[in-house]
């Protein structure tokens, strides 16, 4: 993969399924303000009603770049989110964001879900609350925590 040889991204083995994935390395990460300066571009473009949902790379990445240090401030948390069959680490403290692939030892909430979902949750008003009634998904740990990291983003990119 020229990505690879590029040293943009690299391969990562998962334990104990042994799955594997594709993630940036310091230098692909270098180019995240430039991706989010295209995600800002392309957020001004119509919906897709027909295939409105992000894959959970996509849905991450638009979580990142829309992320508000404002919305999260005083939040210090440890969030693992199971997409599917991945799962993701997701820090939130001191203003930043961070998302990586892998699960979390002693995280503050896990939250499962799948990516459709997770988008109505961060991109929308809907509640937590109401997609766990629906069956859409289960949280443990600390309902605070995964609340809070729900609603760091802004209502502006919320439709």
């Amino acid at each position: 993969m020229r990505s690879q040889a590029a040293e943009i991204v690299r391969r990562r083995r998962f334990a104990p399924s042994s799955t594997s994935a594709y993630e940036l390395t310091e230098r692909g990460r270098a180019l995240e303000p430039v991706l989010a300066a295209i995600r800002q571009w392309g957020a001004e473009l119509p919906v897709d009603e027909a295939n409105p949902d992000l894959g959970a790379d996509a849905l991450f990445f638009a979580l990142k770049s829309t992320f508000d240090a404002e919305l999260a401030d005083g939040l210090d948390a440890v969030v693992q989110l199971d997409v599917g069959h991945d799962r993701f680490r997701v820090e939130v403290g001191q203003g930043r964001l961070g998302i990586a692939r892998g699960e979390v030892a002693d995280p503050d909430a896990v939250i499962t879900v799948d990516a459709p979902a997770l988008q109505s949750l961060a991109f929308t008003d809907r509640r937590l609350l109401d997609a766990e009634q629906a069956g859409e998904v289960t949280l443990s740990g600390n309902r605070e925590a995964a609340e809070r990291f729900l609603n760091c983003f802004p209502m502006s990119v919320r439709s």
